[in-house]
């Protein structure tokens, strides 16, 4: 897990206005940081222009982005190296690059471009803020006696 303490609010600070105010937006009018986030993915753009990618439902781009995150935040091995990066992160970029650092690692492994996905790793961010680390990775079926620091 972790080594260090997620605070609730300010993970939109480092985000564009509009987005964060979109976001800000969709979850004040009673969706769910998870419902956002989905639509986040899932946004093709303008309806008068023919979509990106294959048509039909979204891949699951969304349950992707969050496995990956909880993997990272929860404790999987695979991202030890990364968690010891985050901490010097947080120490001194805060929110604003831990986000950044979170989304081009989880992107580079889901293959979407980290830009598109920061909204989204700040929503779970916030998200696991909320409702604390552990009952988040609990809900991600990440057993707290399988996690690794």
């Amino acid at each position: 897990m972790l080594d260090f303490d997620l605070t609730v609010d300010g993970w939109f600070a480092g985000l564009p206005q509009s987005q964060a105010e979109s976001i800000l937006h969709l979850v004040d009018s009673g969706k769910s940081e998870e419902e956002v986030g989905e639509l986040w993915l899932s946004r093709t753009g303008s309806n008068n222009t023919v979509g990106f990618g294959v048509g039909g439902p979204i891949q699951s781009f969304y349950s992707n982005v969050k496995k990956e995150f909880a993997a990272f935040v929860c404790g999987d091995e695979k991202y030890s190296d990364e968690r010891k990066q985050a901490s010097e992160i947080w120490k001194n970029q805060g929110k604003v690059g831990l986000v950044s650092m979170v989304a081009a690692l989880v992107a580079s492994t889901v293959g979407l471009a980290a830009a598109a996905i920061v909204p989204v790793i700040a929503l779970l961010f916030s998200l696991a803020a909320k409702i604390g680390l552990n009952a988040f990775c609990a809900a991600c079926n990440f057993p707290a006696n399988k996690l690794g620091k």
